[in-house]
C-alpha cells in the first residue's frame, strides 16, 4: 500500500507542476486544422519521450534507494513529461525558437 501511494503522490505532483509550467510557460494547443501527419509525429514523438523518461530513473535501483522514492520519481519524470516536456519539445521544433520566449 505504501508503494502505492508514492506512485500516486509521483502522478499527481508530475501533473499538476507539469500543468502549471505548461500553462503559464508554452500555452501549448492543438487545433482541428492541424493535419493527421503533424498529430501522428506529435503523437509518436510524445510517445518516444514519455518512454524514455519513464524508462531513465532506472538508473537510481543502483544507487540503492528505497523501491517507494523510486517509484515515486518514475512516475514523476513520466507524467511531467507528458505534460510539460512533450509540448516543449513540439513548440521547439515547429517555431524553431526559444519556446520559452514565446509568451
Amino acid at each position: 500500500m505504501q508503494i502505492d501511494c508514492f506512485k500516486s503522490a509521483g502522478v499527481f505532483s508530475g501533473a499538476v507542476l507539469g500543468w502549471y509550467l505548461e500553462r503559464h510557460l508554452i500555452g501549448f494547443e492543438v487545433t482541428p486544422k492541424m493535419g493527421w501527419k503533424r498529430v501522428a509525429l506529435r503523437f509518436g514523438v510524445g510517445i518516444a519521450v514519455v518512454a524514455i523518461l519513464h524508462l531513465a530513473p532506472r538508473v537510481l535501483l543502483l544507487t540503492g534507494i528505497p523501491e517507494t522514492w523510486y517509484e515515486l520519481i518514475k512516475n514523476f519524470f513520466t507524467v511531467f513529461g507528458a505534460a510539460f516536456v512533450s509540448p516543449l519539445a513540439f513548440t521547439a521544433v515547429e517555431h524553431r525558437v526559444n519556446p520559452l520566449a514565446l509568451r
